[in-house]
């Protein structure tokens, strides 16, 4: 409903300026002040929406390089710290496989624990996407961002 709203990211640190808007199926999320500012520039763009102020889209696209600049050492130790937690996962089922070929071993036992490994995989490395995701949507706002403000 472009209601400003004021409010915090995921990781606790207070967003500057945030407009809650109508997402699919009648959830409400937050955009953030660069994703209005490409959102109005690329309207403007394509002749849908009035023309820009050029002060604000600066102003977004330098708050945005410094999101980026951030969130890119983020990514960065994310993914390295995903490849450390998989390397351990992975020797978990190294040793999980030793086991299960000793005779006499309890293959209810062996389920369990890779039922287990693998769900702590595929955490790991959807936490890893959606950090990924949120990189590259900022990516695509700077590009916008970039074209309107001149710099591309």
């Amino acid at each position: 409903d472009g209601t400003p709203v004021k409010s915090a990211a995921t990781d606790g640190t207070p967003v500057k300026s945030a407009v809650r808007v109508k997402a699919p199926r009648g959830a409400f999320t937050e955009a953030s002040a660069s994703a209005v500012a490409a959102a109005k520039a690329t309207a403007a763009a394509e002749g849908r929406g009035p023309p820009v102020d050029m002060n604000e889209m600066v102003k977004a696209h330098d708050d945005l390089i410094n999101v980026i600049l951030e969130e890119e050492e983020e990514v960065i130790a994310a993914h390295r710290g995903q490849i450390e937690e998989t390397m351990e996962l992975v020797k978990s089922e190294m040793a999980l496989l030793a086991d299960v070929d000793k005779p006499g071993s309890a293959i209810d036992q062996y389920v369990d624990r890779l039922s287990r490994v693998l769900s702590q995989k595929a955490e790991s490395i959807a936490k890893l996407r959606e950090r990924v995701a949120t990189f590259q949507t900022h990516l695509r706002e700077e590009e916008v961002l970039s074209r309107t403000v001149g710099l591309h």
